[in-house]
């Protein structure tokens, strides 16, 4: 599925208006992102949505903490730093949650093809963050859309880069192993998610 940069930014800025402002501020009224804007959001490599199947609510509360201007993500936590993987902070999950994942994806796609750069699954209702560079025991990670097992936010280089932060809450848990395939897991959480989050980050890498 391709998606126009007009839409690109569209998306961004409804998902920054849904969670006041891109992760900004603790007070946030969790709302429904309009749903023509959620289908855009959707992406099921093996099982793409259909109009008619119910779509999540968007009322999970997403952060990502230490950003610097225009939610640009500081080098650390890309590959031209240590690549350090994002701290992440999230609220509102609901009592009937079996377990959270946490996927990123690179918002535009590449040849036709959305890249997911990290995946966790297994992460205990009861946790609301991650710190940087740190992942709880217990939690299984995947391998994402680079073949790499774990984080990886590496854009070209000359290329600004807008990335989804995506919490999802599921009714039941994903039974998998560690370096899953990040593509598959993610349509199939989305399938069953019906409450989500949503944060959005940049960046842009020099030319050489």
């Amino acid at each position: 599925m391709r998606i126009s940069r007009v839409l690109i930014k569209g998306l961004l800025a409804a998902a920054c208006i849904a969670l006041a402002g891109c992760g900004g501020g603790s007070h946030v009224r969790p709302m429904l992102v309009p749903s023509s804007v959620r289908r855009a959001t959707t992406i099921s490599p093996s099982s793409p949505s259909k109009d008619s199947e119910p779509l999540p609510a968007v009322t999970i509360q997403v952060t990502v903490p230490g950003l610097l201007a225009g939610f640009t993500v500081p080098t650390r936590y890309t590959c031209d730093g240590s690549n350090v993987s994002l701290p992440v902070q999230w609220s509102h999950i609901p009592p009937s949650t079996a377990e959270v994942a946490l996927f990123v994806v690179a918002f535009e796609p590449i040849n036709g093809k959305f890249l997911l750069i990290w995946a966790i699954t297994g992460l205990s209702p009861k946790l609301h963050y991650l710190s940087a560079g740190e992942l709880p025991s217990g939690v299984t990670v995947g391998r994402n859309s680079f073949g790499k097992k774990g984080y990886s936010l590496c854009p070209e280089r000359g290329r600004r880069e807008a990335y989804v932060v995506k919490i999802i809450a599921l009714p039941r848990r994903l039974e998998v192993a560690t370096g899953f395939n990040a593509d598959v897991v993610y349509g199939e959480a989305e399938r069953m998610a019906k409450f989500v989050g949503l944060a959005t980050v940049n960046y842009k890498r020099s030319k050489p």
